[in-house]
């Protein structure tokens, strides 16, 4: 009896150390720095998408680092010459790492985002309105890139 409950505790620990280990990858796949490709926004709140990112005006680059930070690298090229200062705050995996969480410095806001595909080379984000774990209506989309 014994040898089956020590059976058990160790099938258990072991079940337990693989699911957080498949965690830490995934959220290691979203680690790094990623160029916007495209953003699609509901302007209007019909559940539609519309394409709102001109790609060949901009370069923003979001850098999600293993401490939680966040930075926003808005550029803009080709269509109007600014500089634009870098965007700060922190991120979270949340569901194991089905969604994300982004809150910037100074807003009060917590965006939740479902993570639709990640790849090395692509990563698909959902945001979805309201802002909250158990909201239906899609608001945004953002796909990036490698």
């Amino acid at each position: 009896m014994y040898q089956i409950r020590l059976l058990a505790a160790l099938l258990i620990t072991l079940s337990m150390f693989i699911s957080c280990k498949k965690s830490d990858e995934e959220k290691s796949r979203v680690l790094g720095a990623w160029l916007l490709e495209e953003r699609w926004l509901d302007f209007n709140s019909d559940g539609v998408l519309e394409a709102t990112y001109p790609l060949h005006c901009a370069e923003d680059t979001y850098h999600f680092s293993g401490n939680g930070e966040l930075r926003l690298e808005e550029r803009i090229t080709g269509c109007e010459p600014a500089i634009v200062p870098d965007i700060y705050g922190s991120w979270e995996s949340l569901r194991d790492d089905r969604e994300i969480s982004i809150q910037y410095d100074n807003f009060e806001t917590i965006y939740y985002y479902s993570i639709t595909s990640v790849t090395n080379s692509r990563l698909e984000l959902d945001r979805i309105f309201p802002d909250g774990p158990n909201a239906q209506v899609p608001a945004e989309k953002l796909v990036l890139r490698r």
